[in-house]
C-alpha cells in the first residue's frame, strides 16, 4: 500500500466538501438571482405598457403615426421588449416596432393597455391601445451569465483552496515533519543525538520540544558514561577494565568457554581416577587367584609330606 503524505489527504478529503459546499450555494444563489430577474421582468411588464400608454395619449391632437413612431422608437434599446404595437381606437394599426424576432417556440407575454386622453377637464377620450409583447431571453441570459459566473468562482475557490492548502501544510506541517523524520532516522542509523531545528506552540511543536528534550538527556547520561569510563582505565594498571563476571556484562562465549573448559578437566580427572581404580581392582583379584592357587600347592605338599611321615613312623600301615 502507497503511503500517503498529509497533503494529499486534505485535498483528497476536504477539497470535495468545499467543492459540494461551493456548488450548492452557487445553485441556491443562481435560483434567487433568476428568482429576482423574473420579479423585475414582471414589475416591468406591469408599468411599461402604462407609462407609454400615457405618453401616447400626451399627443392628443398629434396622435398620428409619425408622432406614435417616435415615442416608441426609444423601446429598442429596451432588453426585454420583443415588439410593440400601437392601435387606435377602432383596431387599426397605426405604428408598429419589432425589436426581437421570436421562432419556433419561443413564447413572449403579451400586455395590452388603453391609450386614454385626459388632456381635457371632466371628459376622458379613449384614442387606442399599446400592446407590448415582451420575451425572457433576458432572463435566461442573465441566468447562464450567472451559471457562468458561479462555476468560475467554485473553480478559482477551490484552486484558492488547494494552493493555500500545500503552502500551509507545507509549512506548518509538512516542514517540521520531515525535519523530525530526519533527525530520527538520524538516531537510528548513525546513532547521532541531534535536535530538530523547529519552535511553535501547536501539539506539532510540543512533540518536537519532547524529542529533544529526550536527545538532550541521551547525550548527557552518554557523556558521563564516557567520563566514567576514561577515569577507570586510569586508575587500573595497563588500560584494561575489569567488568566483573562475564554473566552480568553478557559475554556469554568467553563464559561458556571457561565453563566448557572446567568440564572438560574435571571428566579428565574423572577417567584418570576411574582407569586407576579399574587397575587396583584387577591386581587385587590377580593378586587373590594367585594367593588361593599357591595355598592349594601347599596344602597339596602338606597332605604328601604327611604321608610320607606317618609310613615311615609306623602310624600309617602300609597298604
Amino acid at each position: 500500500m502507497s503511503a500517503q503524505t498529509l497533503q494529499s489527504k486534505f485535498v483528497r478529503r476536504v477539497l470535495p466538501v468545499v467543492g459540494l459546499v461551493a456548488i450548492i450555494f452557487s445553485v441556491l444563489l443562481g435560483v434567487q438571482d433568476y428568482r429576482n430577474a423574473h420579479a423585475a421582468l414582471q414589475t416591468k411588464q406591469r408599468n411599461l405598457p402604462e407609462a407609454y400608454s400615457v405618453a401616447l395619449a400626451a399627443l392628443s391632437q398629434n396622435f398620428r403615426p409619425a408622432s406614435i413612431s417616435r415615442v416608441i422608437a426609444s423601446l429598442k434599446l429596451d432588453p426585454d421588449v420583443a415588439n410593440v404595437v400601437v392601435f387606435d381606437d377602432q383596431d387599426n394599426e397605426l405604428a408598429k416596432l419589432e425589436v426581437v424576432h421570436l421562432v419556433g417556440a419561443e413564447k413572449g407575454t403579451v400586455v395590452e393597455k388603453l391609450i386614454v386622453d385626459d388632456t381635457v377637464a371632466g371628459r376622458m377620450t379613449t384614442k387606442g391601445k399599446i400592446r407590448i409583447t415582451f420575451h425572457a431571453r433576458a432572463v435566461g441570459d442573465a441566468t447562464a451569465d450567472r451559471a457562468v459566473k458561479s462555476v468560475m468562482n467554485i473553480l478559482l475557490l477551490v484552486g484558492s483552496i488547494f494552493l493555500t492548502a500545500l503552502v500551509v501544510n507545507r509549512r506548518i506541517i509538512g516542514l517540521p515533519l520531515e525535519r523530525f523524520l530526519i533527525a530520527i532516522r538520524g538516531a537510528t542509523d548513525h546513532n547521532s543525538r541531534e535536535p530538530v531545528a523547529w519552535s511553535s506552540q501547536d501539539e506539532i511543536g510540543q512533540v518536537i520540544l519532547a524529542f529533544n528534550q529526550l536527545v538532550a538527556k541521551l547525550a548527557t547520561e552518554e557523556a558521563a558514561l564516557r567520563r566514567g569510563t576514561s577515569r577507570a582505565r586510569r586508575s587500573r594498571p595497563g588500560g584494561q577494565l575489569d567488568f566483573g563476571p562475564p554473566d552480568r556484562l553478557g559475554d556469554h562465549h568467553h563464559s561458556r568457554r571457561r565453563v566448557g573448559e572446567g568440564r572438560c578437566g574435571r571428566h579428565d580427572v574423572r577417567v584418570r581416577r576411574s582407569n586407576r581404580s579399574v587397575r587396583t581392582a584387577g591386581q587385587f583379584w590377580r593378586e587373590r587367584h594367585h594367593g588361593r592357587n599357591a595355598a592349594r600347592g601347599a596344602d597339596s605338599a602338606w597332605g604328601n609330606d604327611s604321608g610320607h611321615l606317618r609310613r615311615a613312623t609306623g602310624s600309617i600301615p602300609d597298604s
